[in-house]
This record gives C-alpha cells, sequence and structure tokens, in this order.
C-alpha cells in the first residue's frame, strides 16, 4: 500500500488558493469578451482560459 502524501506546505497552498483564483478571473473575462461580442468561442477563447497571464503579458 502507498504511503499518503505529505500535507502540503503552506506556500504548495497559497500557490493552489492564487492558480484556481486565476483561473476563475480569466473565465470571468472570457465570459465577459463573448457576452460583449468581442470574443467568439475558439482557439482564442481556449488560449485565454489555459494560460496564465504573465504568458500573455508578462509586463503585468
Amino acid at each position: 500500500m502507498p504511503e499518503p502524501a505529505p500535507p502540503a506546505s503552506p506556500t504548495a497552498a497559497a500557490a493552489a488558493v492564487d492558480d484556481a483564483h486565476a483561473a476563475t478571473a480569466r473565465a470571468a473575462i472570457v465570459a465577459r469578451l463573448h457576452e460583449a461580442g468581442d470574443l467568439s468561442p475558439g482557439p482564442v477563447s481556449e488560449a485565454l482560459l489555459a494560460l496564465p497571464r504573465q504568458t500573455l503579458m508578462p509586463q503585468a
């Protein structure tokens, strides 16, 4: 039987919360762009949902 994984460090837990928040924020902006008619479903929408903002905007 495999050993259970050690508890996540506080830093790892904070990173997971940040990742979840970032994913929620990406989904919200994509939804707003869709509603405004400024973005259609497709590869650009998928990229915006998948990629961290700093990948698309390193200055951010």
